[in-house]
């Protein structure tokens, strides 16, 4: 009886090793694991350039961009027809810049569009989850949007969004606004000459749609492009016509 005793404490202290040796390599596997997935997210997080992202998150950012310049593009139109304000007299002017600030606009800043008592709508640069650059322009035109002369009476009033790193946002964006394909890809452009609008129009030579690269955004008040002015990291603008002219 004491051997057999003795026997069965001997199983179990084997199956008590056994389980915890099962245990241990449960959790290290589990640690592997865990570490392999969280070595990926650094990886991925910290890839520059234009990195993929996921289509999810490029059909929020595009709707974003959309969105955004569809709002501008109204709070411009609706303080020349609610406060009377001229083409010339529409300031960009932010609340910590005055980079926009233009003189033809009346002191009481009812042609502000970022103000209360203007356009009323918020001042942002945040798009593709980071800062962007955020610029607006009296110098380019959109070729079949409003008049198309290649000279300042018919430069538009454009919003662009400069510096997108994503093409997966990009192509997106131009599948929501019927923006076709040029050869295959993207539409190209040089970008808009002199962004800076503070009251007077000009024409930089450059008119969108109004070449071969860049022929499927004649007609579009709003499109991404191709910068063959940017950087390689960030080459894709957005841009929205603010006031067709």
């Amino acid at each position: 009886m004491r051997v057999h005793s003795q026997t069965q404490s001997s199983s179990r202290c084997v199956n008590e090793r056994i389980n915890e040796h099962g245990s241990v390599f449960y959790i290290i596997m589990l640690g592997i694991v865990l570490f392999a997935a969280i070595s990926t997210v650094v990886v991925q997080s910290g890839k520059g350039g234009t990195s993929a992202i996921s289509d999810e998150k490029a059909e929020i950012y595009a709707a974003e961009l959309i969105q955004y310049g569809a709002s501008v593009a109204a709070a411009a139109k609706r303080i020349q027809m609610v406060n009377e304000c001229t083409d010339e007299q529409i300031s960009f002017e932010t609340p910590d810049s005055v980079t926009y600030d233009n003189p033809n606009a009346p002191d009481d800043e009812r042609c502000h569009v970022f103000d209360v008592n203007g356009g009323r709508i918020s001042y942002t640069r945040q798009f593709e989850n980071k800062t962007l650059a955020l610029e607006f322009s009296g110098t380019t035109e959109v070729k079949d949007i409003g008049s198309t002369c290649a000279q300042a009476s018919c430069s538009d009033l454009i919003m662009t969004v400069m510096n997108l790193t994503s093409k997966a946002v990009c192509e997106k964006i131009n599948k929501k606004l019927g923006v076709a394909m040029v050869n295959g890809d993207i539409p190209k452009y040089p970008g808009v000459s002199s962004p800076v609008f503070t009251g007077a129009y000009s024409y930089g030579s450059r008119t969108f749609g109004g070449d071969a690269p860049s022929i499927t955004l004649a007609g579009k008040k709003a499109a991404c492009y191709f910068d063959t002015n940017s950087a390689a990291t960030s080459p894709y603008g957005f841009y929205t016509v603010l006031l067709a002219r």
